[in-house]
């Protein structure tokens, strides 16, 4: 098991997250997002998104108007027993 994080931040400004697309090719991914303002947690997404066979899920903020300078993106990559598996995340949704 391999967990990649990517972390986004606005210095000196605010932004809120809507949504990012996330994908794996052959296990379920656990996935935990989190955005905070100024050192204090605003939100925290955790959940686990089916495999999606190579193609992309999109993971949609419940909490979208909350304002904050810094998003964490957390997945955790469990490899299957028969192989490796790629997973990762595109199009990362923010407004201002």
């Amino acid at each position: 098991t391999t967990t990649g994080e990517l972390t986004v931040t606005a210095v000196g400004s605010t932004f809120a997250f809507v949504s990012v697309d996330i994908y794996s090719s052959t296990t379920k991914i656990p996935y935990e997002i989190s955005g905070s303002a100024k050192g204090a947690t605003v939100f925290t997404v955790a959940n686990t998104q089916g495999n999606t066979f190579g193609g992309f899920a999109t993971i949609t903020n419940p909490q979208a108007s909350a304002v904050i300078d810094t998003l964490r993106i957390r997945l955790t990559n469990p490899a299957a027993p028969c192989c490796s598996n790629p997973v990762g995340l595109d199009n990362i949704r923010v407004v201002r």
